[in-house]
Parts: C-alpha cells; sequence; structure tokens
C-alpha cells in the first residue's frame, strides 16, 4: 500500500483502460474519419532536418449540447538522433478546470509492424504554468510519456482527443486550424464538424485553398487536406500584423460589437459597492486624494494605486482567464492581472465621476485584428480608456514606473487597435503616439585642457514618456555598479582609452515624468597630431543614434519592417578646444535626410571655442512596406555616413597650461570632481 502511494504522488501511472485523473485510454470516437500516412519522404534526408511529420490530423467537433472534441493525430518519423529524443518524449497539455484527455494510441512503427507502446507506459500527470514568470497561472497540466525503445528508422503514431473548452466564451464559437508547419509535413489533414443550424462563417489567410463542405444530416463538415506542404519561416523585425502562416480561422460571432457584449458581461462586478468601500485599502486610496487639488491629480493617484499598490499576479483558474476578479478581491488579496487591475481602477473612477471603460487589446498581434472575424480570441490583454477634459487617454493599470503630473506625460504603449467594452461599437483605431511623444535626448560635452592632455568627457541623457519609464524600471532592477559597468564598455568602445572620472548620476522629475543620467569619463587619446601637416585632429562619433540607422537584415523581403514604439531621438556633442580658434577651420556640416517613414538631420555650429553638433532622429510610422525596404535602406547608409564625424585644429602643439589651468586639471583627474 505504501508502494502504491508513493507511484501516485510522484505522478506515475501505469496505463490502464480505466479513468485515471483528467485522462482516459478510449478508442477513437466515431465521428472521427481516420487518414492514412504517407511514406517517409527520401528528400527531406541530409538537410539539417530533425523530424518530418508524415501526418498532422486536427479533427474538431461541437455537439448539439456545445460539447467540444479536438482529436489530433500525429505520425512523426526522425531524421536525426536529436529528433529520437525529441519524439520519443510525447508531451499533451490540458487545462482540467474544464478539460480532460482521451489518449487513443501510442504506437511504433517498425519495419511495416505496429508495436503498441501504450499499454503499460507509465505516464506521469506534471503541473506546468508556461507562463509564471509572467506572475500568471492557469492551472495547467501536461502527461507525459517518455517511450521505451524507440529507434532510429521508428515512426511514432500518437493519438488523442482533448474533451471540453471554457465556458467563458458561452455559446457561441471561435477557434482556428494551422494550414502550415515550419518543419516538413507530407500530409496535413484538418477537419470542422459543426451543427448544421449554427450560423458559422470563416475565413483564409495566406492561402486560397477552400475547404470541402460536406452535408449531412444533422451536421456541416469542413475539410481541408494538403499533401507535401512547403516548409512555411518567418522573417526578422517583421510587423505585427503580417501573417506568415496559412490558416482557417471560423468564428460564430457576426461582428465585433456581439464581442464587445460578450465582453460586458464579464466585467460586471459581482460585489456591492458598499462591500468594496469600506474595504481599508479602498479607504486608503481615498483617503490619498485629500491632498490632491485637481480632478486629473486624482485620475493619476487612482492609476498610480493600481500600478504600484497592487501586485501583478493572475490567478487565471477556468473561467477567470478571461473573467476579472471582483474589485472587492482584488483589494483583499492586494493582487491581480490586467483585467482585475482594470475592473478596479474603473470602479475608482466612477467614484470621482469619470468615464472610463475597459479595452481588448493585443499585444503581439496588433494590427492584424482589423482583418480577422470576430472573436473573443483575437486579444490577450486589456487596458483602460479614460475620458478626460474633451480627450481621450488609454492607460494601463499593469504598468510600474510611470510618472508624470499630467494624462499626457504617461508613457504610451501602442496596440494599432482595440475593442472598447461597454460602448456596443466596433473596434477602435488606437493612436499610434499618445500625448508627448516619448524622447531620448543626449548631451556630450567633449573638454578638452590642452592638446597633450586628456579630455574630459560628461554625458547627460535625458528621457521622457515611455522611455523614461524604462529606464527608471532598469535603474530600479539594475545593480547601479552593472550599469556603471556597461556604459564605461560603451564608451571605451567608442573611444579608446575612456576611464571612468566619476559615478553616474541619476535624478527623476516625476511631475515632467524626466528621467535623466549622468556619466563622466576621461579621454586619454582625443587627440591626435599629424606631423605631416601640422594639426591636432579628432574624430566623434553620434553613436546614440547608431542603432536606428542600422541596416535591415533583410532587404528582399516579404514582410514590412517593424519601426517599433515611437520614437525621437537626439544627440548634441559639444567639443570645447584649448583655445580660441579660427572659424574656417571647422568644415561646416548640414544634412537633411527624410522619407516617408524616418528623418534624419545633423548640423554644426562654430562658437569661437567649441564646435557644436546636433544630430536628430524621428521614426514617422508603425512598419514599412517590403517595396520601400531598398530605398529605405539606401537613405539609411547615407545617413550613417554622417554619424562619424573628423575635425582638425592648426597649431603647432607648443601650448602650455598656467598654474590656474595646471591645477584644474589635477584637481579633476585626481578627486573626480568637476
Amino acid at each position: 500500500m505504501l508502494s502504491s502511494l508513493r507511484v501516485l504522488l510522484l505522478g506515475l501511472v501505469l496505463v490502464s483502460p480505466s479513468v485515471l485523473a483528467s485522462f482516459q485510454i478510449q478508442p477513437t470516437p466515431d465521428w472521427v474519419v481516420p487518414v492514412s500516412a504517407p511514406e517517409p519522404n527520401p528528400n527531406n534526408l541530409g538537410k539539417g532536418l530533425s523530424t518530418e511529420y508524415l501526418l498532422v490530423d486536427y479533427q474538431k467537433r461541437y455537439d448539439r449540447s456545445n460539447q467540444f472534441f479536438s482529436y489530433r493525430h500525429f505520425v512523426e518519423h526522425p531524421l536525426t538522433q536529436d529528433g529520437l529524443v525529441n519524439s520519443g518524449k510525447v508531451e499533451i497539455f490540458y487545462r482540467p478546470a474544464y478539460q480532460h484527455v482521451w489518449i487513443h494510441d501510442i504506437s511504433v512503427i517498425r519495419n511495416g509492424k505496429n508495436l503498441d507502446r501504450l499499454t503499460g507506459t507509465k505516464i506521469r500527470e506534471l503541473d506546468v504554468e508556461p507562463e509564471s514568470s509572467e506572475h500568471l497561472y492557469t492551472g495547467e497540466k501536461q502527461l507525459l510519456i517518455l517511450l521505451p525503445d524507440l529507434r532510429m528508422g521508428d515512426k511514432l503514431s500518437l493519438a488523442y482527443t482533448i474533451v471540453g473548452r471554457n465556458p467563458v466564451f458561452g455559446q457561441k464559437i471561435s477557434s482556428s486550424f494551422s494550414l502550415g508547419w515550419s518543419a516538413p509535413v507530407e500530409r496535413l489533414h484538418t477537419r470542422l464538424v459543426i451543427p448544421n443550424d449554427r450560423q458559422v462563417q470563416h475565413k483564409l489567410f495566406v492561402t486560397e485553398q477552400e475547404p470541402e463542405k460536406i452535408t449531412l444530416a444533422d451536421d456541416i463538415v469542413y475539410r481541408w487536406q494538403q499533401d507535401q506542404l512547403p516548409i512555411y519561416s518567418s522573417e526578422e523585425d517583421a510587423a505585427s500584423d503580417f501573417e506568415f502562416f496559412p490558416y482557417v480561422q471560423y468564428s460564430e460571432f457576426q461582428n465585433w460589437g456581439e464581442v464587445s457584449d460578450w465582453a460586458e458581461a464579464l466585467f460586471v462586478d459581482s460585489a456591492s459597492q458598499a462591500e468594496v468601500k469600506q474595504h481599508d485599502r479602498w479607504q486608503e486610496w481615498f483617503a490619498s486624494l485629500d491632498q490632491l487639488d485637481s480632478l486629473e491629480a486624482k485620475v493619476l493617484q487612482s492609476l498610480k494605486f493600481t500600478q504600484d499598490h497592487i501586485r501583478y499576479v493572475g490567478i487565471e483558474l477556468g473561467v477567470n482567464s478571461h473573467k476579472p476578479h471582483s474589485p472587492y478581491e482584488t483589494l483583499v488579496n492586494g493582487y491581480g492581472d490586467c483585467k482585475d487591475k482594470t475592473l478596479l481602477l474603473i470602479t475608482m473612477l466612477k467614484e470621482l465621476g469619470v468615464e472610463a471603460e475597459p479595452v481588448l487589446v493585443n499585444t503581439s498581434d496588433k494590427g492584424s485584428i482589423e482583418g480577422a472575424l470576430p472573436t473573443p480570441h483575437a486579444f490577450n490583454h486589456v487596458i483602460t480608456r479614460i475620458s478626460f477634459d474633451g480627450k481621450q487617454f488609454f492607460v494601463d493599470p499593469t504598468r510600474n514606473y510611470q510618472t508624470g503630473s499630467e494624462l499626457g506625460h504617461l508613457g504610451y504603449y501602442s496596440y494599432d487597435v482595440g475593442l472598447p467594452i461597454y460602448s456596443g461599437v466596433q473596434l477602435q483605431t488606437m493612436p499610434w503616439d499618445q500625448g508627448k511623444r516619448g524622447q531620448v535626448n543626449v548631451v556630450e560635452n567633449f573638454q578638452s585642457y590642452g592638446y597633450q592632455q586628456p579630455v574630459l568627457l560628461s554625458v547627460e541623457s535625458q528621457y521622457t514618456g515611455r522611455e523614461a519609464d524604462y529606464q527608471r524600471y532598469r535603474f530600479n532592477n539594475v545593480p547601479h555598479r552593472d550599469i556603471e559597468r556597461d556604459y564605461l564598455s560603451y564608451y571605451h568602445e567608442v573611444y579608446r582609452g575612456a576611464e571612468l572620472h566619476k559615478p553616474i548620476e541619476v535624478t527623476d522629475d516625476p511631475n515632467r515624468n524626466l528621467f535623466t543620467v549622468k556619466e563622466s569619463y576621461w579621454i586619454n587619446s582625443f587627440w591626435n597630431y599629424n606631423e605631416d601637416e601640422a594639426k591636432f585632429e579628432y574624430s566623434i562619433n553620434a553613436s546614440v543614434l547608431e542603432n536606428y540607422l542600422k541596416e535591415p537584415g533583410q532587404l528582399k523581403r516579404r514582410s514590412p519592417l517593424d519601426q517599433s514604439r515611437p520614437k525621437q531621438v537626439s544627440q548634441r556633442i559639444v567639443v570645447h578646444y584649448p583655445e580660441m580658434i579660427n572659424a574656417t577651420d571647422i568644415e561646416p556640416l548640414s544634412v537633411n535626410l527624410s522619407n516617408d517613414f524616418v528623418e534624419f538631420s545633423v548640423v554644426n555650429r562654430d562658437f569661437g571655442q567649441q564646435t557644436i553638433y546636433d544630430y536628430h532622429y524621428r521614426n514617422r510610422k508603425p512598419a514599412i512596406p517590403p517595396k520601400a525596404i531598398v530605398s529605405h535602406a539606401k537613405m539609411l547608409e547615407e545617413a550613417r555616413k554622417h554619424l562619424t564625424y573628423s575635425g582638425w585644429i592648426r597649431s603647432d602643439g607648443s601650448e602650455t597650461l598656467n598654474n590656474a589651468q595646471q591645477q584644474l586639471m589635477d584637481s579633476l583627474f585626481n578627486t573626480g570632481d568637476y
């Protein structure tokens, strides 16, 4: 008895035809249409491919009681030792809150014979939380099956059905089928069985292969089959709304208003307002408003409360994958995910008489939602839209390290489109750039005390908007010594012989959402004496802009080039000379380059004892279409030519420092003060 208990505690179960936890051993359901697997393709050998899939078979069925069955059958053929290792590890993932698994077949095909690997095989039922690093917990489990005696040349057959769907989605059905893989697939078969009284529409993406439609007595069947699929791949830095892999989407939602109605029912607060207002955390928040004069300040304080005083943790078991916990629960727990925090914030703003509502967004697909069929599956995140002073502001209660005395000062994160809730409307296009654009402004001062002396480089970098958010997060979570080391390494690469002059200084202006970093270095080899021409030469580099002007990795591409978030960067370089100079020694510089997507400029100005170089970069649109990539790359190449500038000063090099200058140099170099 003790031995058996220990086995169960370890999650090791010997398979038998009976119910075991959340899975069973069952024969293949009658509604499934069997599909044969082709023979291995010799053309796949020797091409660096670890595994070929002889059969990928997906069949889905919705019955009249709205029960959902997802049948899957894979026949794999390992081509390498790595492929053999991976094929020998069978993993089945499911959500036991609303799903269970029927296993139909696990067998090895060797020399034309089927060898049963299901009977007597140990199945480990494991808890897995793939998003735990993001503080999200879904209750997902894994069936892990390590196959005995799998050899090169064998084929593996695996068939199972996942039964059940999340009840949070209600009666309407929607999902998708993949019609393309990044690995070789010799036969792909997909089949969808739906009761014939359901109003389901479908849409194809990256394919024109319409399904075979079969009408049965009670059901409508959609079927796709394709042999010898091409191997699909994505491209680097692709815009988020570009689809590389073919798929078919189906949905019973007729418009986005129906999706909004579905979500609205989930965001109804189940707790009474009186119950929420009695909680001490609510009273703590409300008391914090007493010292604030303006309504805008109170709105910002409410946002900050949900951001900084409610921990980001998501308990997304069952319906709580999409249904938020009540504000009362969130206050009691002291934590919540995006939907929990959003509902709490909206409840707070309602108390202040400020209109606000949830907005469903997608953090990765973004713009591709506009061309998709209406479905709740289009979204993976919730933010808040605040209507204030005749304007709309999109804020995120899950963001930390945001500051600003005005809503327009907050760092903005664009999602291209979103679906407001409570409005009963369609998708809303969201601004790419809300309020003040996130900016990076860097000033580098090269103070020269003599042509034979080290040059003091002082750097001041100012960040606003989401750039300030990022730097604030960084300096609060990374040891400053590590950041200081990285900064020194950076300048050592740009200017050989750079040495740290004094530690990094950081200041934060929360009212303006302005974050400032000050650095200071000695550059030991700034001046180079050209004996042939009797002049001192120097070189400066606008290295801050280098990352933004790098050539795209792929010029010939199918996908638009992603420009990421709105960006505005300026770099001012000031070279202070040890003497008054003739302005004619400095070559004038004035460059303006732009296209529909970015703009770049540089200009220099001479002031006798100093020369100022002003660089500027701004992106204008979120992505660059493929047809414009080549011309865009040429413009970037031209811009990069102007990042480095070499200047020179005629001098005999005989200047000496007076006593006051020498004392200053000694003080700076030895004490790190300036």
